[in-house]
């Protein structure tokens, strides 16, 4: 690529926002196109302009400002990367719903993840417990640690895995 070209190609995308997406005609170049929107949303944002050609100017003029910008986009990482398709938690307990609804119970992604992992937890208690050689102590810790795997693994997939990741999804569902 002419170097000219290169230098002038984020300068022409700004101008024209909606140029970005006949760089490509897929699903990714939407998705950078969306991220460049956001990106642009922010740049607004933290600078207080009301334009991406006064935000971009303020945040070339001022180091402080392209820092705390930085942050900002640390911060709303999610909404620039986006999701990687299938819906995320939301879709795959929607897909499981889904099968379930059908009356196909042995389709649920749920119910096989469990079914494959469950023997293993079996195996492995049933060889400390049962098995020669074991001390009480780590047979203690071997108990302890499958109870807080299964209960861990069972409270996370039906309430959410963290408190961030709620506030992630509810702050996604309020920028829409």
């Amino acid at each position: 690529m002419v170097p000219f070209v290169a230098a002038a190609l984020p300068a022409l995308v700004q101008a024209a926002p909606s140029l970005i997406r006949i760089f490509g005609e897929t699903a990714q170049a939407e998705k950078n196109a969306k991220a460049a929107e956001v990106a642009v949303e922010i740049a607004k944002a933290v600078t207080e302009q009301k334009t991406a050609e006064g935000a971009v100017a303020a945040l070339q003029a001022d180091p402080e400002l392209a820092s705390t910008y930085a942050k900002a986009v640390s911060a709303h990482w999610y909404e620039l990367a986006g999701e990687a398709g299938g819906g995320g938690i939301a879709g795959a307990r929607q897909a499981d719903q889904a099968a379930m609804q059908q009356g196909k119970p042995w389709m649920s992604t749920a119910l096989w993840v469990a079914v494959l992992i469950l023997p293993l937890v079996y195996l492995v208690v049933a060889a400390v417990m049962f098995g020669e050689g074991w001390t009480n102590d780590i047979r203690a810790m071997v108990v302890s640690s499958i109870i807080s795997l299964v209960l861990g693994s069972i409270t996370g997939f039906f309430l959410g895995t963290s408190y961030g990741s709620q506030q992630k999804t509810a702050m996604l569902a309020d920028r829409r």
